[in-house]
């Protein structure tokens, strides 16, 4: 009995494994506003399958397993806090932490707030705002107009479909090594990136060390 029990138990504990798998797998894109049909409605033209987005007010899983963070609306204090890397809210923590693991993040260009004000502003402070958000870009932030996101969002499932083939794809310019242990922790272990993407030597080393295999495509 008890060694049936063991079993029973050993059982019940791979299931587990492999649903907590498959719904990391499966929640890629993480939107940064509440979840309402408001705002289903005002993207809705953009994004028509919501099922595998969440949002920031759901139990979201850790940020290094999404694909995309996509931030509709930026604040100033937001904005400020990333190019300083100083996570003061929910949001500025989450694309903090998104940029340290190397996941993509999209900011939506009509909702940066301090460009609202390009025509009233002191031409001086409004230079530093821009200043600040040339930073975000530095850091691999991408802002797109409102209309751009079904691009980013196809990107991403160009990149899932790939990875159905046991692939794990980085369309990046520079793959460090955050970037290949995100995908080893996914459970890749064939790893494509662009011809032209630079590896670093830290990133060489993980992907040597773990007997990965990696091809340019």
């Amino acid at each position: 009995m008890e060694k049936d029990s063991l079993v029973q138990k050993i059982v019940s504990e791979v299931l587990k494994k492999i649903e907590e798998d498959k719904e990391i797998k499966e929640r890629r894109i993480l939107f940064l506003e509440e979840e309402s049909e408001e705002i289903k409605l005002k993207y809705s033209l953009f994004i028509s399958d919501w099922d595998e987005i969440d949002f920031i007010d759901e139990n979201i899983a850790q940020i290094k397993n999404y694909d995309l963070v996509i931030c509709p609306k930026l604040s100033i204090i937001d904005l400020v806090d990333i190019a300083n890397g100083r996570p003061s809210s929910k949001v500025s923590s989450i694309i903090i932490e998104a940029i340290l693991y190397g996941v993509k993040v999209t900011c939506i260009e009509e909702g940066i707030y301090y460009r609202k004000f390009k025509s009233l502003s002191n031409e001086k402070f409004y230079l530093m705002m821009t200043e600040y958000e040339q930073k975000l870009l530095s850091f691999g932030i991408e802002i797109v107009k409102c209309s751009q996101i079904k691009k980013s969002l196809n990107d991403i499932y160009e990149e899932n479909e790939f990875a159905c083939e046991e692939h794990g794809y980085l369309d990046k310019k520079v793959v460090i090594q955050s970037d290949i242990e995100r995908l080893y922790d996914n459970g890749y272990r064939k790893i494509c990136v662009k011809k032209d993407s630079l590896i670093t030597p830290l990133a060489k080393d993980y992907i040597n060390m773990n007997h990965l295999e990696l091809k340019k495509v």
